[in-house]
């Protein structure tokens, strides 16, 4: 049985650490705003394993003139479950969370090893490619909600 839900940030912080931080501490998997009273953190649960993770942030990005913006940050999906379209699933509750709420633009820091999974849920990139100190090249990907 597979469950996508709202979860505490606490419960994101050991995949974060998996696949997105391995070689840094629990401390490193700690961002910014996680816990702002409007931020939300997602998971999938697989049999009732935490599979995949992913946090949102109602923050604007100076590239849109959007109002009501959310970031997502800090999604993974623990290796043994990648390719089984948990991380679509995790998006797609998100969105519905989004349209309840207003959210009119949906915008990420994409690494650049992850632009194919976002442009099939249609998300487009903007600006160039950056470099995140330490994670590697991303690019600034969104879509309209």
């Amino acid at each position: 049985m597979i469950l996508v839900k709202k979860i505490p940030v606490e419960e994101t912080y050991p995949i974060r650490l998996a696949v997105l931080r391995p070689n840094k501490t629990l401390k490193d998997c700690i961002f910014t705003h996680d816990e702002d009273k409007s931020t939300f953190h997602l998971g999938v649960f697989v049999d009732d394993q935490l599979a995949c993770i992913g946090s949102f942030y109602f923050q604007k990005h100076p590239y849109f003139k959007e109002e009501d913006q959310c970031q997502l940050r800090g999604m993974a999906t623990l290796h043994e479950y990648q390719g089984k379209g948990l991380g679509t699933m995790l998006l797609r509750k998100a969105f519905e969370i989004f349209l309840d709420n207003g959210i009119e633009l949906f915008w990420c820091n994409a690494r650049t090893s992850a632009m194919p999974f976002y442009q099939k849920l249609e998300l487009v990139t903007i600006g160039g490619e950056f470099e995140v100190p330490e994670i590697g090249p991303h690019y600034v990907m969104y879509c309209r909600m």
